[in-house]
Order: C-alpha cells, then structure tokens, then sequence
C-alpha cells in the first residue's frame, strides 16, 4: 500500500486505570505511527465472559475508538499496535480470549479495504456484531461503509440492536 489510508483503531481494556492506558496509547500512536485524526468517547462496556470465565466475574471495559492516517502497510502498522500492547502490559500468549486485559488494540477497517491474512483480516470479522466497536466507530466516522456488507456503521447498530438486544454500554463523562 503506497497511498496514505485511513485506519480505524479500537481499543477496550478492564484491568488497571483504563482511561490513562487510553491516553498513554494516544501518545505512543502519535510518537510511532501517525497523529491520531480522531477520537471517540470512551464508552464502560460489560465484558463478553468467555466459557472459561463464566463463574468469575471480570470488570467491566472502556472501549473507543480512534482514526488515522498512514502510508505504512497494514502488517506494520499491526505490528506497531501490538508492540504498543506489549509496553503497556499485554501478553497475548498468557491472555485468554476474552479475558482480562490491560490493553487491547484492533484494527477494524482500512478506509474501504478488504483483506483476508492469516496475521489481519480487514474489515475485523467480528465487528459487526460488537456494539463495542461499531458505537465508537459511529462516534469518529458516521459515514463509514462496510466494504463487505455495503452499509454504513449506522444501519450495521441499527441491524444490531433490532428487537429486544439491549446495549451494554455507557459513555464515560469527560
């Protein structure tokens, strides 16, 4: 990929100060990669338990989003993401999916690039389905379209939340 692209980037954390870990990933981005462009609110969001988990209960996450500009190739952007996880604290190989974690950082689309590599799928497979995602997505661009499925982030919540799912979310003040 040789034009810049915009990357759209989630994030969700529950374990330590989760609002700080959000500005320290700010940060790093901006220092590493690019300026970040936008950002969403930050929404408490209540964990997915997986099986593995379901009689304990974990905290509750801080999920948003954030959007930038690069020319850099999806993988080493990935790479940069996961590097900035690693310095804060995540160890994938210890973590279990869904489970606990200090940080956790997603690219979920690429403008309207669509891509399918064993390390990256874009956009992220599961997105569709996470209000998590697609709330704070909305937040940073309204107009943004599923390269896939051909609908905007809107209607994608709106197919979401369609007869009696409740959200669990609520935006963080501030």
């Amino acid at each position: 990929m040789s034009a810049e692209a915009r990357y759209y980037i989630a994030f969700g954390a529950n374990l330590g100060d989760r609002a700080d870990t959000f500005r320290r990933v700010i940060a790093a981005v901006e220092s590493l990669l690019a300026p970040v462009e936008r950002v969403s609110k930050l929404y408490r969001t209540a964990p997915l338990n997986p099986p593995e988990l379901q009689e304990s209960s974990q905290p509750e996450f801080l999920n948003g989003a954030f959007a930038l500009r690069s020319a850099r190739p999806p993988l080493e952007v990935l790479d940069i993401l996961l590097g900035i996880e690693r310095e804060l604290g995540r160890d994938r190989e210890r973590t279990v999916r869904w489970g606990p974690r200090t940080v956790d950082l997603d690219i979920i689309a690429i403008d309207d690039l669509t891509l399918s590599e064993p390390r990256l799928t874009v956009p992220h497979p599961e997105m569709h389905n996470r209000d998590f995602v697609l709330i704070p997505l909305a937040d940073i661009d309204p107009a943004w379209v599923h390269p896939r499925f051909a609908k905007s982030v809107s209607a994608l919540i709106e197919e979401l939340h369609r007869g009696d799912r409740p959200t669990f979310m609520t935006a963080v003040e501030g």
